[in-house]
């Protein structure tokens, strides 16, 4: 009997995460769900073993604890199964200037977005090159393109995503294995109140749903393409802002957080 495909989720207690576990439950992987919040992680490993029929490990972990990456490779080599495919998708925002953030803050937003997703990816890359199959598909965000007044470290760090996962999908060209890149734009999901940001009428037009999100990066996934920006209308804005002036850009941004 071949073995399931094994995929491995971060941040799938909530938003794109979630999404993205139920999406990929219902194409037959098998799931290693991680998150903070492990009531949640537990509901919905039953609810997705339940109504598909595969095998789920919930794992309570903090990407933003020094170690965290290790303690989750340890778990999924105790349990023997391999991954396929990793979704690095954790991640919060704050809002607000950055001489005011606490440090503590903007360092965990580094540790979870970068220091962690850099060191999963590292810790899990080597075996699917090894079978000359597998992917990493790392979720990111339009703000990694485009300048965001009052998210000066959330967009550098997603910055720091899009490129590291691009440059990793041309070094990978050849080996069975790929990385993609998804960059969504408002999505509803609760980090607008985590990072204390009002969702504004006209951010509320251009939302979309994780679940439209989800299916977007996966299908990118699938077509082994090195990026995917969700929803024409983020699509449009990304590609208008690269031949507007900056100062133009930065008034457009404004419009949408204020």
């Amino acid at each position: 009997m071949a073995e399931k495909t094994v995929a491995l989720i971060t941040g799938a207690s909530s938003g794109i995460g979630r999404a993205m576990a139920r999406l990929l439950a219902g194409k037959g992987y098998d799931l290693i769900l991680v998150a903070r919040r492990g009531k949640r992680l537990e509901s919905l490993a039953g609810e997705l073993e339940l109504s598909h029929g595969i095998a789920v490990w919930p794992l309570e972990a903090d990407l933003s604890h020094p170690g965290a990456s290790q303690e989750i490779y340890q778990f999924v080599q105790h349990k023997g199964v391999q991954v396929d495919l990793l979704v690095n998708n954790a991640g919060f925002g704050v809002n607000g200037k950055f001489s005011e953030i606490d440090s503590e803050l903007n360092s965990g937003m580094i540790q979870v977005m970068i220091i962690s997703l850099t060191e999963l990816t590292r810790l899990f890359l080597p075996s699917m090159i090894v079978r000359e199959n597998g992917g990493i598909l790392n979720v990111a965000s339009i703000g990694g393109v485009i300048p965001c007044p009052g998210l000066a470290v959330y967009t550098g760090v997603k910055a720091y995503v899009v490129r590291f996962t691009d440059s990793l999908h041309m070094e990978l060209k050849g080996t069975g294995v790929t990385a993609t890149v998804l960059l969504p734009g408002p999505t509803r999901t609760e980090l607008f109140d985590k990072a204390g940001i009002e969702e504004t009428s006209a951010i509320k037009r251009i939302s979309m749903s994780p679940e439209a999100v989800a299916r977007q990066g996966y299908m990118a996934f699938e077509k082994g393409k090195p990026m995917v920006i969700a929803g024409c209308i983020n699509r449009f804005q990304v590609a208008l802002m690269g031949v507007l002036p900056r100062c133009l850009v930065v008034k457009i941004v404004e419009y949408y957080l204020k």
